[in-house]
Formats: structure tokens, sequence, C-alpha cells
């Protein structure tokens, strides 16, 4: 008997691993899981390591945090870690750092000794110096410093910086190589090294992670329930919990076929040639000299 999740139907999601001889499961950290508090509780890590070490599966994790925070929430040498939002991705045969971001380390460290002094006319602020970009947390500040906060850094870090760019999120700021490559581009490159094809694709998080790998099932903050009402944010514990037991379905269906030593998704890293890199650092250099007029 299949398992729905409360108030949410995914049958499009049941059919799929119904016939994929592997599945794949693409977990936006920040979007479902840290803004929730979900890591307050030990079931997450639990699932997504159980899931994980099931034959056929590879979990994904996808977050704006290093790699080195992400391992802090969860570790486990099976899983696929896409850290600072993409431009960093390790896995169980792979380590991959974008070479254009990594060329702006310099740019962001410079912004960081800019902003050392901000804790002293803001005592609420938190700034976090991550490998590949910064984050300012400005939300405990009083009154107008959020603006205030803006205005610094747009003066820092302004919309013609060559090779930064700032975002914001209400009172959070981040500053981060300005390269185009993202969750989007970071699950193309993984899905590009697995050897099989045929697999499930499950997406969980924000818009960024929905349809990034063609015929992927994006279970994030559009859930609708049977009369199509929004349904709000996944319940994760509850998803991966789905997941086993949908997984578990297949493993046991096919069991006669595939035979006792079914593989998880083997995963071969291509060669990266140096002319990527010289693309890539080409692109850099014109939008430099763009900038410079």
């Amino acid at each position: 008997m299949l398992m729905q999740l409360p108030g949410v139907e995914h049958p499009e999601a049941s059919t799929k691993i119904a016939e994929a001889s592997s599945l794949v499961l693409f977990l936006e950290l920040d979007e479902v899981l840290e803004d929730a508090g979900a890591w307050s509780e030990q079931e997450p890590r639990t699932l997504i390591e159980d899931l994980a070490s099931r034959e056929g599966v590879l979990v994904c994790l996808l977050g704006s945090r290093s790699l080195a925070e992400m391992k802090g929430l969860v570790e486990n040498p099976r899983l696929v870690y896409v850290a600072d939002r993409g431009m960093e991705v390790e896995g169980p045969a792979f380590h991959f750092v974008h070479p254009e971001a990594v060329q702006c380390r310099s740019a962001i460290e410079a912004v960081g000794q800019r902003l050392m002094g901000l804790p002293l006319l803001y005592p609420e602020i938190a700034i976090e110096s991550r490998t590949l970009a910064l984050a300012i947390d400005a939300s405990r500040c009083p009154g107008d410093a959020a603006e205030e906060i803006a205005n610094i850094v747009a003066a820092l870090v302004p919309e013609t910086h060559a090779d930064l760019k700032a975002s914001r999120h209400h009172a959070r700021f981040e500053i981060r190589p300005r390269v185009s490559w993202g969750f989007r581009e970071a699950m193309e490159w993984v899905y590009g090294r697995l050897k099989g094809t045929d697999a499930a694709i499950v997406a969980v998080g924000g818009e960024e992670v929905a349809n990034a790998v063609a015929g992927s099932i994006h279970l994030g903050g559009e859930q609708r329930d049977g009369a199509g009402r929004p349904g709000g944010l996944v319940d994760v514990p509850g998803l991966l919990s789905w997941l086993l037991e949908r997984w578990q379905e297949r493993l046991d269906s096919m069991a006669s076929s595939w035979g006792p030593h079914r593989a998880r998704p083997s995963l071969a890293l291509k060669e990266t040639t140096p002319i990527l890199n010289v693309r890539l650092r080409r692109a850099a250099m014109d939008r430099r000299r763009a900038a410079n007029g």
C-alpha cells in the first residue's frame, strides 16, 4: 500500500521510482531544513544516512554553507555535498571547486577586512567568513541598522564590481564570487557523472533546484494537496520516510531480476580539460575590462 505524505500526493514520483533502476535525491538544506529548525532533532540526519546507505540510492545535499559546515550538520562518506551554492562539490569519487570562484577569494577577504569594524557600530551583527563567501546577519540589530548596512555593502560591492556580487534577504546579506554557476549548474555537473541515466531524480528545495536536471521531480515549497490547494513547505522527515518505503518496495519487487549485489549509482569523474579553465579565466578578464571601461 502506498503511503502518501500528510495532505500531499506524489503519484508521479511513485510511478518513476517504481520503474527506476536507481534513485537520486537532491536535498537543499537551506530551504527545507535549516530555516525550519529541523536540525534541532536527530531524525533528519538519521533518515538521510539511512537513505544514503540503501543500494541504488545517491543523496546529494545542497547548501549555501561551506563544505566543512555542511559536514558538521551531517557527515557520511556516501553523501555528495554541493556546498557554497554549488561552487564546491565533493562526493565519494570526486572533489570539485569552481576555478573562477577560487580566484575571487582574495577579493572576498579584502571586503571582510573592510567590514571588521562593523561589530563596533552594531554589536548585534554577525559576520561569517566562509570559504567562498561572506555572510552578514543584521536581523538582531535595532532600528534602521539593516538599511545602513545595506548602504555599506553596496558601497563595497557595487553592481559593477568585477569579481563579487552582493545579495540581500531581509536583514541578511551575502557576498560571493560573480560567477555564472549555482545549484542548477552544480546539479547538472553531478548528474553528468552518473554512469546510469535511468534514475528517478527527486529535487527537494526552492525554485533554483526545480527542474535543474531534466526529468527530475520537484518536491519543494509548491506542494499541493489533493484539492490543488497550496500545501506549504514539504515535511522533510516525512518525505525521507516516504522515499525509504518507496525504494524498499522497488528493491523487493526487483530482487529476483537484479541479483543479490546491486550497486549504488556509480559515479565517474570525467576529465576536466584545461580549455574549460582557460575559458573561465578569459570570461573573468572580459568582465574586468568591461567594468574598468
